[in-house]
């Protein structure tokens, strides 16, 4: 009882297939067999709570990562800004002086690097949400699985029920035609006695004797078939109705 109440509530009803492949709901499972279920459900939770956390880790590391290529251009473009504008150097010949930032090259070196990370982790990201929705279809398969064998488990119980049932009034009618033959056979047995019932009362004491006990147990028990026959039944003295 307390394996099945720390078990998920929705799987607590739920028939779950065994190692063997054999169907059980959790109240009919062994001890050994609750532990392996809770052990199965436990690992396939756990399973998608690191999938979960994997895709939020690279989603935050993909974050992070866009915001410092954000900032590096923004560098890049203030870099830019900061060259100036061209001198002139004679009257009839002018030329462009670009003076770059010490750390310009650096700073596009890194931006290309920072590019080519962004790219990787696009791609890793995409790679586990594609992992992530298989997974979430297999688990919808699985379960729908799981309903259509629920449903044939629900079949063949009903279908057992039923069996045992037409079994059970096979049995009663046969065993009531067999007492019915029986007390036939006993009557037409004893009939040619009709001559002799004259005759009891002078049989000894002790012959009589026996014979009274004998015809009332043979009353009584003629009694109670005539009682379950009508579909009522006694207990303690007090006569009790099928229905």
């Amino acid at each position: 009882m307390y394996l099945i109440a720390t078990m998920p509530p929705e799987e607590r009803d739920k028939p779950q297939q065994l190692p063997n492949g054999e169907m059980k709901k959790p109240e009919d499972m062994t001890v050994r067999e609750l532990r392996e279920t809770k052990r199965r459900l436990k690992q396939r939770e756990k399973e998608l709570s690191d999938k979960d956390a994997q895709i939020a880790d690279q989603q935050a590391e993909l974050e992070d990562n866009r915001k410092t290529q954000l900032e590096l251009s923004n560098r890049l473009a203030e870099a830019n800004k900061r060259q100036p504008e061209p001198k002139v150097v004679t009257k009839t010949v002018t030329k462009e002086v670009h003076v770059k930032p010490d750390d310009y090259d650096t700073l596009k070196q890194r931006q290309s690097e920072y590019e080519q990370k962004y790219e990787r982790l696009t791609q890793s990201l995409e790679a586990a949400r594609a992992k992530e929705r298989d997974a979430r279809n297999e688990m919808k398969s699985l379960a729908k699985e799981h309903d259509e064998l629920e449903r044939k488990y629900q079949e063949a119980s009903q279908a057992i029920s039923d069996n045992q049932v037409e079994w059970a009034k096979n049995k009663s009618s046969y065993s009531t035609y067999r007492l019915a033959s029986d007390s036939n056979d006993f009557i037409t047995k004893h009939k040619p006695l009709d001559f002799q019932i004259e005759e009891l009362a002078n049989a000894s004491s002790s012959a009589k004797e026996q014979l009274e006990k004998s015809m009332t147990e043979l009353i009584n028990f003629a009694t109670d078939i005539k009682t379950a026959i009508s579909g009522k039944r006694i207990i303690e003295g007090e006569m009790i109705d099928h229905d």
